[in-house]
């Protein structure tokens, strides 16, 4: 049996196939709605803020490369991929404090962090970590949606806390794992609080509860209730950090979140629908594109005004 990560990759790329093609015939002329022709809103990319311990911030876009700055016996570089990484001493242990990348609205990035675990950071969110982790643990606070893959250190578990919010607000939970893959989602904007584990294993700790998760399973907090989910798709937490939008069954008001999130813009409702969809569409698509594609189902109708979008 092939493992999950070789599963996902293979469905993944069998999914953009069938949504290219399908993209291609959406946009032929006599499919187009009245929305405009031309709009300055543009699909997100990669582009975040970095946060020094002493205050200091800088910019990160995907065409800049190399150090960026030295904390301790850290090197803080960037490798031009929408992506940057520490490159600290094995031996050290004198820590210059806690670092914090942020993704705005219209923003994606990743980093890999001292130990060698890689985090992707999904638009509006942030991620809180020491320049070297201790000798007991590997603790870091995130917000948002984020995708972490683990290096195994069997004496020193990673720690996760949840926020819905920046980093003064509460924790919603605590992930602790030694090696996994996993998604966390946890916007502030009142959406559902969920992690989904992918490969290995998962502690999950809320309040005095605490939780195992196996791979395919998933954990949500809800108005303070919580749930485990069994057989959740995969494809659903993976997507994204692939360029994919993935609706399943999901209502108007959880994708407009995601449209806001991703092209920086603001929604309005006129009018609202109960119906249910289901998309797979390439988040480099431009807006009107994504708008045409929801709309071919004749149950919504959107209007685009500058950077609003109204739902009828």
């Amino acid at each position: 049996m092939p493992p999950w990560s070789v599963i996902l990759v293979v469905s993944f790329f069998v999914v953009v196939v069938l949504t290219y093609f399908g993209y291609r015939i959406f946009r032929t002329p006599e499919n187009r709605s009245d929305l405009p022709s031309s709009t300055e809103v543009k699909a997100g990319e990669s582009k975040a803020q970095l946060t020094f311990t002493d205050g200091r911030a800088v910019n990160l876009f995907s065409s800049s490369h190399g150090e960026l700055a030295r904390q301790g016996n850290s090197q803080i570089l960037q490798c031009g991929e929408g992506m940057i990484f520490y490159n600290t001493a094995k031996t050290s242990r004198v820590c210059a404090g806690y670092n914090i990348i942020a993704t705005p609205r219209g923003g994606q990035y990743s980093v890999v962090l001292p130990d060698g675990t890689k985090v992707w950071l999904n638009s509006a969110s942030w991620l809180k970590y020491p320049v070297c982790f201790n000798a007991n643990e590997r603790r870091v606070e995130v917000s948002g949606e984020a995708y972490f893959t683990i290096t195994r250190d069997i004496k020193r578990p990673f720690v996760v806390t949840v926020r819905q919010g920046d980093t003064s607000s509460s924790g919603t939970e605590e992930i602790e794992t030694l090696e996994s893959e996993f998604n966390v989602r946890a916007h502030s904007d009142g959406s559902i609080c969920k992690t989904t584990l992918i490969e290995g294993d998962l502690k999950i700790r809320v309040g005095g509860s605490e939780v195992r998760l196996l791979p395919g399973q998933q954990y949500a907090v809800e108005k303070k209730k919580l749930s485990i989910v069994n057989g959740a798709d995969p494809l659903e937490a993976f997507a994204w950090k692939n360029g994919l939008f993935f609706f399943e069954e999901a209502e108007i008001q959880d994708i407009m979140k995601e449209v806001e999130r991703w092209y920086d813009v603001g929604v309005v409702y006129k009018q609202s629908t109960d119906h249910r969809f289901n998309a797979r569409i390439p988040m480099q698509v431009d807006i009107l594109t994504l708008l045409q594609l929801l709309e071919n189902n004749g149950w919504v109708h959107f209007e685009l005004k500058g950077r609003l979008v109204v739902v009828r």
